[in-house]
């Protein structure tokens, strides 16, 4: 008899296939490890947390891979990392990273001058560490980390401006795009992000052209709410690396910089994006023939989408001379961070830069 076994560390994913005999002695046919790789990068020295998606998917390869060396397995084992947690939704679907235990905001000084760990201790009489589940999840709820609820309410949009509906809904759908196109894309990203291109472009048109539409603000609404989940699960790409830097140095606001670069960033990404971007245009019934053509119809459905919207297809101002600093900021912050689905190095930003230079 055939078993797996994988374990899943917080720096390393570990894989063995063992055989087992009659006298259930077993013997190890195939090891190997891989580098977990999954941590996300913050702001905060204290906040240790990962990609749960990312785990999930490097551990299913693994197991993929052995099943199809080793067919005939007839059990597996699975163990993971102690005292972490993950918040979950009625679906099971994953909604926040995985709180490590290496986690530390339980050791913060709270108002009262103690942490979170101590006042348990004192008040339990239990021996607790800053990166148990149970700590992480309470220092959560008291600062308010954990929403019990999401209010879409379409008429506090009613104001907003034609010009800002456009460059905000630009930016939703961007968040959705990048989201599908990278790596590690989990069934429901794939699906919420579908979901939400097809919302944007029915809505985002009305909205602009009537603001009162409140169906439609309210359809915007929705598309951009799950656009953020995609992004929360799987991350933005090259199209916000280069915008936030572009915003930095040239005071573009931050959707419009989205909408002029979007298309620009999948005409460089090429054939490795094409065949999803196919999926949106069969969502979109886009029309096509093949991979290609419809790749192609997509782009040019979001360059006619946002021309209409009165949104310029270059940046203006925007000098050759700025490049590196450009490309500098940008591949900081996208790599190794971001699950791109093409690692890019300075010439390619600097490509993506010429298409859209004035």
């Amino acid at each position: 008899m055939k078993a797996i076994g994988i374990d899943i560390g917080t720096t390393t994913i570990s894989g063995v296939v063992v055989e087992v005999d009659e006298r259930r002695h077993s013997t190890v046919i195939e090891a190997k490890t891989i580098q977990n790789g999954s941590f996300i990068r913050t702001s905060n020295e204290w906040e240790r947390i990962q990609d749960a998606e990312k785990i999930v998917k490097k551990s299913r390869q693994m197991l993929d891979d052995f099943l199809d060396e080793y067919p005939e397995v007839e059990k597996i084992g699975l163990t993971g990392q102690m005292h972490g947690i993950v918040y979950i939704d009625k679906e099971g679907t994953c909604v926040s990273p995985l709180y490590t235990w290496q986690d530390a905001r339980g050791s913060l000084c709270e108002e009262n001058n103690g942490s979170l760990t101590e006042e348990i201790q004192q008040t339990c009489n239990v021996q607790v560490a800053s990166g148990y589940g149970i700590v992480t999840h309470i220092y959560n709820l008291r600062h308010h980390l954990i929403p019990d609820t999401a209010v879409l309410d379409p008429r506090l949009t009613i104001s907003l401006p034609s010009s800002m509906t456009a460059d905000t809904g630009m930016d939703a759908l961007t968040h959705a795009m990048e989201a599908f196109l990278n790596l590690f894309a989990s069934r429901s990203v794939q699906n919420a992000s579908i979901e939400a291109v097809c919302e944007n472009f029915h809505a985002l048109p009305e909205v602009w052209r009537d603001g009162t539409h409140l169906a439609a603000r309210q359809e915007m609404l929705h598309a951009s709410y799950l656009a953020g989940f995609a992004f929360t699960n799987n991350f933005v790409g090259y199209v916000h690396a280069i915008a936030h830097a572009v915003g930095a140095l040239y005071h573009i606001p931050h959707g419009r910089a989205n909408a002029v670069l979007l298309p620009a960033v999948l005409r460089e990404y090429g054939s490795c994006i094409a065949p999803k971007l196919a999926v949106l245009a069969d969502a979109l019934s886009l029309g096509g023939d093949t991979v290609s053509e419809k790749a192609e119809r997509m782009i040019a459905a979001i360059e006619a989408m946002r021309d209409s919207f009165d949104i310029p297809s270059t940046l203006p101002h925007l000098s050759p001379n700025d490049y590196t600093e450009i490309a500098r900021r940008a591949l900081k912050e996208a790599n190794p961070t971001y699950p791109v689905p093409q690692i890019w190095d300075s010439e390619k930003i600097f490509s993506v830069l010429r298409r859209v230079q004035s």
